[in-house]
């Protein structure tokens, strides 16, 4: 599958970008059952304790609503680079690229408020900002 057709997984939640495991195996080639696992054992080698690795900070699992089994797993960055450093260096560099990708589309989407301090100047130069980013 090419990466421009590849649904973006990735999303801004509390300010921190994360990367899904089902975007993770479309860009490997992996099965997506494999990147779980791969997301559990390491997540339990970094908590190092016996809580549940998929309560780890900053990780978010979404369930399928009729049977609670996990349906994707998003990862931030910081745990997606790890779970890489297992990979094949063309894997490594796939999921990089797309980091990489993603961090561009975010910074020129985010809408800079003016430093200004007269308000209705801000709000004019925030809603014309909102304006060229949206419409």
């Amino acid at each position: 599958m090419s990466s421009n057709s590849v649904v973006c997984n990735i999303f801004k939640d509390d300010s921190a970008l994360t990367m899904s495991s089902r975007e993770i195996a479309e860009l490997t080639g992996k099965k997506h059952v494999h990147v779980l696992r791969d997301i559990r054992v390491m997540l339990a080698a970094l908590q190092n304790s016996d809580l549940d690795p998929l309560s780890y900070q900053g990780v978010k699992v979404i369930r399928r609503s009729d049977n609670n089994q996990i349906a994707k797993i998003h990862l931030p960055k910081r745990e997606c680079l790890t779970l890489l450093c297992g990979y094949s260096v063309i894997l490594r560099a796939k999921i990089i690229d797309r980091w990489q990708e993603l961090e561009a589309q975010v910074a020129q989407t985010s809408i800079q408020m003016p430093d200004d301090l007269r308000p209705a100047i801000a709000a004019r130069a925030w809603a014309d900002a909102y304006e060229r980013a949206h419409c």
